[in-house]
């Protein structure tokens, strides 16, 4: 019975700790992360227009079949946020933060995580997040 009431007691801690960490970036939507964009050096962008997201997703879908479905933005209200983390030995995925942000501008980090770092398939991770900005100038640092 003791086992029990501390596996509930335990189980209630992690869920309201994973609750707070979804409330802290609830603005930064995950939508697409993929082991495949062929870039060698690490590369972020910020998009602001279907035409530019289009442009983005006809490179990421060059060699697949089927490829991966456009995601619909509403861009009056949202920015696109791309990290392609170019060559790596992993099979995690890049993961965006809200770090800072101020009247003016919105600091996002872009980091990668630190499991499977032995793995020995060579990857190329990218990760696509949608931002809610309120016009504000975003900048996006890899760390």
């Amino acid at each position: 019975m003791k086992y029990v009431l501390v596996s509930v007691v335990l189980f209630i801690f992690s869920c309201k700790s994973q609750k707070q960490q979804k409330q802290i970036d609830k603005r930064l939507t995950l939508l697409v992360q993929d082991g495949y964009f062929p870039v060698e050096n690490p590369e972020t962008q910020v998009i602001k227009d279907i035409k530019s997201l289009r442009a983005f997703f006809s490179k990421v879908n060059q060699t697949r079949k089927p490829g991966l479905a456009v995601p619909e933005v509403d861009f009056n209200t949202h920015s696109v946020l791309v990290a392609c983390m170019g060559t790596a030995k992993t099979s995690a995925f890049p993961v965006m933060y809200l770090k800072k942000e101020s009247s003016e501008e919105i600091m996002v980090s872009v980091q990668m995580p630190d499991e499977n770092k032995a793995a020995t398939v060579q990857s190329y991770p990218f990760c696509v997040y949608s931002l809610s900005d309120e016009g504000k100038k975003i900048i996006l640092k890899m760390e």
